[in-house]
C-alpha cells in the first residue's frame, strides 16, 4: 500500500464502476486511488492573507484531493464571535468552490481565549458544520474528550468492506504547565475500533522534511522532494 502526503492512498482493489464521494460514504476510486490533502497551522486572523487563500485553492486544483483534513490551529486565537467567521470563511469557501469535501479536529490555538464573546470548540465545530454545508464531512464522536475527534471510513470502490480508517484527534488547549494532548479515553477509544483495518496514525506517517535536493531515506521510508509542497511518499 501506497500512502503520499497529499496524499495518495492505494488499496489492492481492481477496477470498478465510476461513483461519487459524499461527506459520509467516503471511498477509493476504480484505479484503487483516495487522495487525502492535510492542511494544519493556518493561523491566520479575521483579516485573513489572500496568498494563503490563494495557496490552498492552487493546492486543492494541482491535487484534487477527495478529503481534505485540517488538523488543528486552524486560526491563531481567533475564536471571538464575529472575528472567527471572518477567519474560517477564507479557507472553508475555497473548499466548497472548488467542491472538495473537508473534515475538521482541534489544536491548542484554536480556543485560546474564553469567555461569552469567544465560541467554544464545539461552537466552532458547528460553525464548520454549517458553512461547509454538504462539504462537511462529520466524523465527532460527542462522547470523546475534545471536539471533532472520530474517524473517517474509506470503503471499497463497491461494497461495504472499509480498507482505510483516518483517525483524527482534538490534542486540546494548554494545561497547568503546558499544552494538552490526547486523553486517556480517545486513546482507549482509538483501540477499541481500529481492529485490524489499516489506519493513518503516528506509526504510518512521515513528517516532511525541510532539507532542499534530492529524497532522503530514513528507515526505508523516502521522503521525496516534489515542485511545491513536500510530498511524502511511504513505501509498505
Amino acid at each position: 500500500m501506497t500512502l503520499r502526503f497529499t496524499a495518495r492512498v492505494l488499496a489492492a482493489i481492481g477496477l470498478m464502476p465510476v461513483f461519487a464521494q459524499t461527506p459520509t460514504d467516503f471511498r477509493f476510486g476504480p484505479d484503487g486511488v483516495f487522495t487525502l490533502m492535510q492542511v494544519t497551522d493556518i493561523q491566520d486572523d479575521d483579516t485573513p492573507k489572500p496568498r494563503v487563500a490563494a495557496f490552498l485553492d492552487g493546492a486543492v486544483k494541482r491535487h484534487k484531493p477527495d478529503l481534505i483534513v485540517i488538523t488543528g490551529d486552524n486560526t491563531y486565537g481567533c475564536s471571538r464571535k464575529g472575528a472567527f467567521e471572518k477567519s474560517v470563511s477564507a479557507f472553508v469557501e475555497v473548499f466548497k468552490t472548488n467542491k472538495t469535501f473537508f473534515a475538521v479536529t482541534f489544536g491548542n490555538h484554536d480556543s485560546e481565549k474564553k469567555g461569552n464573546e469567544y465560541y467554544t470548540r464545539d461552537e466552532q465545530y458547528a460553525l464548520y458544520k454549517k458553512m461547509g454545508g454538504g462539504f462537511f464531512a462529520d466524523h465527532d464522536v460527542p462522547g470523546l474528550s475534545g471536539t471533532g475527534s472520530g474517524v473517517i471510513s474509506i470503503r471499497a470502490a463497491q461494497g461495504d468492506a472499509v480498507r482505510f480508517n483516518l483517525f483524527l484527534m482534538d490534542s486540546g488547549d494548554y494545561v497547568k504547565g503546558g499544552y494538552d494532548g490526547v486523553h486517556g479515553d480517545q486513546i482507549r477509544w482509538y483501540e477499541s475500533v481500529s481492529g485490524n483495518i489499516p489506519c493513518l496514525n503516528s506509526r504510518s506517517m512521515v513528517k516532511s522534511s525541510m532539507e532542499k535536493g534530492e529524497g532522503k531515506r530514513r528507515n526505508n521510508r523516502v521522503l521525496k522532494r516534489d515542485k511545491g509542497p513536500f510530498i511524502n511518499n511511504i513505501y509498505t
